[in-house]
């Protein structure tokens, strides 16, 4: 069945990935010396070197903690704890652009539930494209997009929505294979895949690696993969085989696949006649085994490899002349045909391409995710009747007792914010992934998050304020400044829980974060706590609260030079308040905003 299977993609295939493989005339290789890791003293890999080229596929393999996925980690460059190590591709030290030119599987499956496969497969091929159009986006017809979905066997599951745990979807096992049909899309040179066959049935697992296999046959593409315990149709699809043994992560073998048995029977461990050679290796070098040799094929291969391999890592190092990526980047595209220069950012498209793919995603989830709009429409529907029966009638009631309405409306405005906190945190965490793989930039996710976001929030807001204020009995041309007011408080509220989201490691500290701010606001709100009332050494926290001053403009506007706002309040009535009233929400947005951005970019990278 699986050797049909692959007859079947080879045959769909062959004609255009021939043509437009990346391999041909432009190999690549990575070559690593010395890669070591310590974590709080400890170490975890121990001076590893090895090269890796294009077209290969590489299967690195040992027992639990001898630090395969380390390896790998560091070797795609996603390791962001520090660690050592001297890594070249085609002779140049790795860049920001290295990026570009690998792709990374972590053991995650990480997707957007409310699109299809197809849809994931064709925003993440958007995204890294350096000359695909937006054309077609909304249509998903890609014919490079079905060919990777076809390989993968995900064809027939290509317009069922993902899903995630509130909304059914696919499978575990195809959402596994979708993880990596996202990154086959992308045309890169060098693929690392952590663990790609875990939680697959066996037969799943077999169609993933020839599907790889395939990969690296028609597209040269390199893979290296972490893997555990293979099957012995799967184990000879294997071009290469790094072993690793524990304490610390050392290489007791790196060749090919077919040469791991003579190789161990020169080594005095020769393969028992009916055993999976693989399942042998992992058991004379795992330390907890019966047969467990670890130390004496350490020792073996410094005798009879180490040098050899050191030799092979110096001569990839040394390369002539070195080829940048950039170059490398350029040579792919000329080797399909594409003419143009390649640019030297970090992401492969452009800011504006990064915006429109972005803001077409968001879109289409907003589109699908109608009952979540639904939810937040009736409680605010809800919500501004409550105040709206609370209050009702206020505004022919005295100055100083409609204070109480203009907090209830700022108030409203900003504490639906504190709820959304863990739903932000959580979708900082696919931000990253994205981040990581140099899909976009934090600007760009920034930009359609806050559009989206304002967009929705300031309808919401809208008709919230729009019930509590027909209750209000106040004369309708003083609703503007009511919902104007409560806007500004909004946008800068807002941005400060956003803020707060970016900074948080978790939902939970999110909320406990922002408590403080939100007290000082509300509390200083020049409803409880006035310029008048506020003690001196506390006075600032006044000036700093977005709700005092809408709330002191709201009330101002109404009432004009109203002597009891000013006793009681202490209420400032002048036209260059209200300026400085505006400068003061509109900067505190506008800073909050920054540090966003900035903590987006710099703060809780994801742990490797």
């Amino acid at each position: 069945m699986s050797l049909r299977y692959e007859r079947e993609l080879t045959r769909r295939d062959s004609v255009r990935w021939d043509d437009a493989s990346t391999g041909k005339g432009s190999r690549v290789t990575l070559a690593f010396k010395d890669v070591s890791f310590s974590v709080q003293g400890r170490k975890i890999l121990d001076e590893c070197s090895g090269v890796a080229s294009s077209g290969e596929l590489v299967a690195v393999m040992g027992p639990s903690g001898c630090g395969k996925t380390t390896l790998l980690d560091c070797l795609a460059n996603k390791k962001t704890a520090p660690y050592q190590g001297t890594f070249t591709v085609n002779g140049a030290p790795r860049d920001r652009l290295y990026g570009r030119l690998t792709a990374y599987v972590p053991q995650e499956d990480v997707h957007l539930g409310y699109l299809t496969v197809r849809e994931t497969v064709t925003f993440e091929q958007r995204l890294m494209s350096e000359s695909a159009g937006l054309s077609g986006l909304e249509a998903g017809t890609n014919a490079e997009v079905d060919e990777t979905l076809a390989l993968l066997g995900l064809d027939g599951i290509a317009d069922t929505l993902v899903g995630d745990s509130t909304l059914r979807g696919i499978s575990g096992g195809q959402k596994r294979r979708l993880s990596l049909a996202r990154k086959i899309v992308c045309r890169v040179s060098l693929l690392f895949a952590d663990e790609p066959t875990s939680g697959l049935s066996s037969a799943d697992a077999e169609i993933m690696m020839r599907a790889i296999k395939l990969l690296t046959r028609k597209r040269g593409t390199g893979v290296v993969l972490v893997i555990h315990q293979p099957r012995p149709e799967v184990a000879e699809l294997f071009d290469q085989l790094w072993l690793l043994a524990p304490g610390p992560g050392r290489f007791v073998y790196t060749g090919g696949n077919k040469a791991a048995q003579r190789y161990f029977e020169a080594a005095g461990f020769p393969v028992p006649a009916f055993n999976n050679p693989t399942d042998f290796y992992l058991d004379v070098i795992t330390p907890e085994s019966i047969d467990s040799h670890p130390e004496e094929l350490v020792e073996y291969f410094n005798r009879t490899q180490r040098k050899a391999i050191q030799d092979a890592v110096e001569r990839e190092m040394s390369t002539s002349p070195p080829q940048k990526a950039i170059d490398i980047l350029r040579n792919h595209l000329l080797a399909r045909g594409i003419p143009g220069d390649v640019h030297d950012r970090a992401t492969p498209t452009s800011f504006t391409r990064q915006i429109s793919v972005l803001m077409n995603r968001k879109l289409l989830v907003l589109k699908r995710d109608l009952q979540s709009l639904k939810q937040r429409l009736g409680i605010c529907a809800v919500q501004g009747v409550i105040i709206g029966l609370i209050f009702q009638g206020i505004g022919k009631k005295l100055p100083v007792q409609q204070v109480a309405f203009a907090f209830a409306v700022c108030y409203d405005a900003i504490i639906s914010n504190l709820t959304v906190l863990p739903g932000l945190v959580n979708a900082r965490f696919k931000f990253k992934l994205d981040q990581s793989d140099s899909l976009y930039s934090s600007l760009a996710y920034c930009t359609v998050e806050t559009v989206t976001y304002f967009a929705l929030s300031i309808s919401f807001n809208f008709i919230t304020v729009l019930i509590n204020f027909s209750f209000s009995g106040y004369e309708w041309k003083h609703f503007q400044t009511i919902y104007c007011w409560s806007l500004l408080c909004f946008f800068a509220m807002s941005n400060f829980f956003k803020m707060i989201a970016a900074c948080a490691p978790t939902g939970e500290a999110s909320i406990q974060t922002a408590t403080p701010g939100l007290l000082i606001t509300v509390m200083f709100s020049n409803f409880f706590v006035s310029r008048a009332t506020a003690p001196v050494y506390l006075r600032w926290c006044v000036y700093v609260s977005p709700m005092a001053w809408a709330i002191e403009q709201i009330l101002t506007a109404l009432h004009p030079d109203d002597a009891d706002l000013i006793t009681v309040y202490g209420y400032d009535f002048s036209h260059a308040q209200t300026i400085r009233a505006v400068l003061a929400c509109v900067f505190a947005g506008v800073v909050c905003q920054a540090l966003e951005i900035i903590a987006l970019e710099r703060l809780n990278p994801l742990a490797r």
